[in-house]
């Protein structure tokens, strides 16, 4: 598969370079420590970061995003919430948030575990994101039964996605797997899936 979100990488000089551009009063390079925060159309660029609260590795990465962002110009106040009760059950829901981290863990490799997240009318569509074309293509994966066109539906998604970004995926946490090499058919997977090193334990064989 291609890459499609790799253009995004980080790089807090092109950030500058962008808002530079469009917005004034932020630093003229990335500066560790700096206090100065840009201001776009009127607005300042300060925002409100929430995620869930008790994961340590949520809030190491929420302090190392507010001293990346701070050091372009961009502020951001984490929040710490409860997850299924309040960030989960109230917060996101009601669209009351700026930028939300959280998560994304998929029961299956297949990619329609994500197309609530993106679809229009999507249970977990919470920035309300709305692509007639994605739509389109996300109905239209759900009946082809042809790995290969569907494979293409996906990828088409997955390009409007990098352009649109309602969404931008951040990290994924290292998976080990280890097997006897009796073992045939397992694969590692650096996917996010609740069924761990399981997620093709069908193909799995002992070997004679």
């Amino acid at each position: 598969a291609t890459p499609h979100f790799a253009k995004w990488s980080f790089s807090q000089k092109k950030a500058i370079a962008i808002l530079s551009k469009h917005c004034t009063g932020g630093p003229a390079k990335p500066t560790r420590g700096n206090q100065s925060v840009w201001t776009c159309a009127g607005k300042q660029a300060d925002f409100r970061w929430y995620t869930t609260v008790g994961n340590s590795r949520r809030a190491t990465s929420a302090a190392i995003f507010q001293q990346q962002l701070a050091a372009v110009g961009i502020k951001v106040t984490p929040q710490f919430f409860p997850g299924p009760a309040v960030l989960f059950g109230n917060l996101l829901p009601a669209g009351d948030f700026d930028i939300a981290e959280y998560a994304g863990v998929a029961g299956s490799p297949d990619p329609s575990n994500n197309d609530s997240l993106f679809v229009s009318s999507g249970g977990q569509n919470y920035g309300h994101y709305h692509s007639a074309k994605v739509d389109a293509l996300i109905k239209a994966a759900a009946t082809d039964f042809n790995p290969k066109s569907r494979q293409q539906k996906y990828e088409q998604i997955d390009t409007i996605l990098a352009n649109d970004l309602p969404r931008i995926p951040l990290y994924t946490y290292p998976a080990i797997l280890v097997h006897r090499s009796t073992l045939g058919g397992m694969e590692h997977s650096d996917a996010s899936l609740s069924t761990g090193p399981a997620w093709n334990a069908e193909e799995w064989f002992w070997k004679s």
